[in-house]
């Protein structure tokens, strides 16, 4: 390992202590606001509701600025002052020191931790070969990180439409104009904080065995069937180097799946008090709809469910159900609002509920679209017709040989691109 990638890494590290302290900071703040606590809560979850918060955050400051390293250290400052105030206030002031055992275990822990971030940190730092990268992300990234958010973007290529509040993640930590490199921490962040969500949820059984067979079954069961799938996506590192919101949506709905489980698992169904599941649960499957409009049936059938479980069980009062209705509602309308600027079209490329600003694409545009999309999405299947793929195969092929283009230029001449 040479000297540069040395300092990289370092940077990375440090990039993931100073985030999770961030988010740990907003998501602590919002948890108190909003009067959730039915149990004690998960640390992960107060990271997870941060990110949320965070994403929001970047979505709404777009409308009037670039996102700078301006916005981004005012956030970090917030976020790691709120996380040193709650810690000062909830250490013990004379801790119990540990003894010899519990020294080598913690200082095992940390070693584990560091080699995994680190593993995950190296991989991410490949160069990314994807063709839609070249096309559209890295482009979508760098238009958010030197301008506000432009009305009728996407009548200058129809994928600047793409209404991905990711973009707005990956330029948020591309820390801009100094570090640019946001894509190397963007979804390897998030899978170490979803490795770090189920380690925390194993915890209770790791210090008692006998936990694994008399909890519920949907306590443990869930996360030990995600092992598997999170492995084979780690061995991928297509999918942790690239600016994609494919991976980051992947592993949103696996956190859905896993804190619904567990919330039922808990029963906190039958608390009458929010719980922080059921509020970061909101928050997340709400911002899981913006980063890629393909989660809105999984977003929308998850919170209905979780609204008919608890009604059938303990209604929370009017103020938090209409609280968690107003804060989905909050993030989408944001989300729609954006989509009318960059296209007209609210929930592009779909038409619905499309108005013809001065600046709204055609709507012969975004339905050409709609349809390329899907006939990518079924090109290896049986069903597309040959009118079709006639019809669009061409210009599939022109935006692919786009994008191999771009990538090549940043890879051997990049002063072309700047």
């Amino acid at each position: 390992m040479g000297h540069g990638h040395s300092v990289a890494l370092f940077q990375c590290l440090m990039i993931y202590l100073g985030l999770t302290l961030t988010l740990y900071g907003w998501g602590d703040f919002a948890t108190s606001k909003l009067g959730s606590g039915a149990r004690p809560g998960m640390h992960s979850l107060k990271v997870w509701l941060g990110s949320a918060i965070t994403i929001f955050v970047v979505q709404v400051a777009h409308f009037f600025s670039a996102i700078s390293a301006t916005i981004v250290f005012t956030v970090f400052a917030v976020g790691i002052a709120r996380t040193l105030y709650v810690w000062s206030r909830t250490q013990p002031l004379k801790a119990r020191r540990p003894g010899l055992k519990g020294w080598a275990e913690k200082l095992a822990w940390t070693a584990l931790t560091l080699i995994v971030m680190a593993w995950f940190a190296s991989r991410s730092m490949l160069p990314d070969l994807t063709g839609d990268s070249g096309l559209y992300h890295f482009n979508s990234v760098r238009w958010a990180n030197e301008y506000a958010l432009i009305p009728g973007l996407g009548n200058l290529h129809d994928r600047l439409a793409f209404n991905q509040s990711y973009f707005g993640w990956v330029a948020f930590l591309n820390f801009h104009p100094y570090f640019g490199q946001g894509r190397v921490v963007a979804n390897s962040f998030v899978f170490l904080l979803v490795l770090a969500t189920i380690a925390e949820i194993f915890r209770p059984a790791i210090a008692n065995h006998s936990r694994f067979i008399t909890s519920h079954p949907f306590r443990y069961g869930p996360a030990l069937l995600m092992l598997a799938p999170l492995l084979l996506l780690a061995l991928r590192p297509k999918l942790l180097m690239s600016p994609s919101p494919d991976l980051f949506s992947t592993l949103m709905q696996y956190l859905m799946f896993l804190l619904f489980a567990l919330w039922l698992a808990r029963r906190e169904y039958l608390h009458p008090r929010l719980s922080e599941i059921e509020l970061v649960l909101v928050f997340i499957a709400a911002t899981a709809l913006s980063v890629k409009l393909s989660n809105a049936v999984y977003s929308l059938a998850l919170t209905a469910t979780l609204a008919w479980v608890r009604f059938r069980h303990a209604r929370l009062s009017r103020l938090g159900t209409a609280g968690l209705a107003v804060i989905f509602a909050i993030i989408v309308g944001v989300y729609a609002l954006r989509g009318y600027l960059l296209s007209g079209a609210p929930f592009f490329p779909s038409t619905f509920a499309r108005i013809d600003f001065s600046w709204a694409m055609p709507e012969q545009a975004i339905s050409h679209t709609s349809k390329a999309i899907t006939v990518f999405a079924r090109q290896r299947g049986t069903d597309v017709g040959l009118g079709e793929a006639l019809e669009l195969g061409q210009d599939l092929a022109v935006q692919r040989v786009a994008g191999a283009r771009a990538i090549y230029l940043t890879l051997h001449q990049p002063g072309l691109l700047e």
